[in-house]
């Protein structure tokens, strides 16, 4: 498989099995290392990626074409457990307690990216975060315009909000004449 340059174009799917972590030195801290059982972050300067979704491994893949170390804080122990095995930096944890964010690093972290599913949980999580690392770049990923809003007096830097992404999209496909 050819690796993807850092300004490359992320796919719509990207499959775990086309991510490419291969090192297997059981050490933490570097893209593409085994990690057995990862139950503390040691990087700095790095980014925290929650969720482990489409858009989780989307920002892992272009991070690791990229060379910048991450830390996957992951729900589900199914998906950590699989990942590990194929050297995704990753812990178990939610990630609007503060626990799970001080065991990913939050505190030496360059950015955070909030990419749950569940908008609880990042708005949850913004507060908790900002006071962690007041520097530290904060994306949140919402459903609504109105969430982002208050994401973002929350203490989040930059919002991806749902319905304005599907809007986008639906103005390309009519400019394109497609539909």
């Amino acid at each position: 498989m050819n690796e993807p340059e850092a300004s490359a174009t992320v796919p719509h799917f990207i499959r775990l099995d086309q991510m490419t972590f291969a090192d297997a030195s059981g050490s933490c801290g570097k893209i593409g290392v085994q990690t057995k059982a990862m139950s503390d972050c040691c990087l700095t300067s790095h980014a925290v990626i929650a969720g482990f979704g489409v858009p989780g491994r989307a920002a892992a893949d272009a991070y690791k074409a990229a060379g910048v170390s991450f830390c996957v804080i992951e729900l589900n122990p199914t998906t950590v457990h699989r990942c590990e095995h194929v050297g995704v930096p990753i812990i178990e944890g939610d990630v609007s307690e503060e626990a799970t964010l001080l065991r990913a690093g939050v505190p030496q972290a360059d950015v955070l990216l909030l990419l749950v599913p569940n908008e609880k949980a990042v708005m949850t999580a913004i507060p908790i975060a900002r006071r962690l690392n007041p520097t530290m770049k904060i994306v949140a990923r919402c459903t609504y315009t109105s969430t982002g809003l208050e994401a973002h007096r929350r203490g989040a830097d930059e919002t991806i909000i749902a319905e304005q992404v599907v809007a986008r999209e639906v103005l390309r496909l009519l400019q394109n004449h497609t539909v």
